[in-house]
C-alpha cells in the first residue's frame, strides 16, 4: 500500500519535490527497521500501526500548513 502512495507522489508531485524525496528516506528506513517494529507490535503491543501512520498524517498536515 505505502508503495502505491509512493507512485502516486511522484506522479502528482514529482520525483525531485521535498515530501517525495522525504518519503523516499522514510521508505529506505522501513525496509531497514520494519522486523523490529513488527516484534514489537507483536511482542509488547506498545506500537501499532496506527500510530505511525498517525504520525506520518501529522508530519505531512504540519508541513502542508506550513507552507501555504
Amino acid at each position: 500500500m505505502l508503495a502505491m502512495f509512493s507512485d502516486l507522489m511522484d506522479v502528482v508531485l514529482g520525483v525531485t519535490h521535498v515530501i517525495t524525496a522525504e518519503f523516499q528516506a522514510f521508505w529506505l528506513e522501513w525496509v531497514h527497521v520494519k522486523t523490529c517494529i513488527a516484534y514489537l507490535i507483536d511482542l509488547a503491543r506498545i506500537l501499532k500501526p496506527q500510530h505511525i501512520m498517525h504520525q506520518i498524517q501529522l508530519e505531512l498536515f504540519h508541513w502542508f500548513d506550513s507552507t501555504h
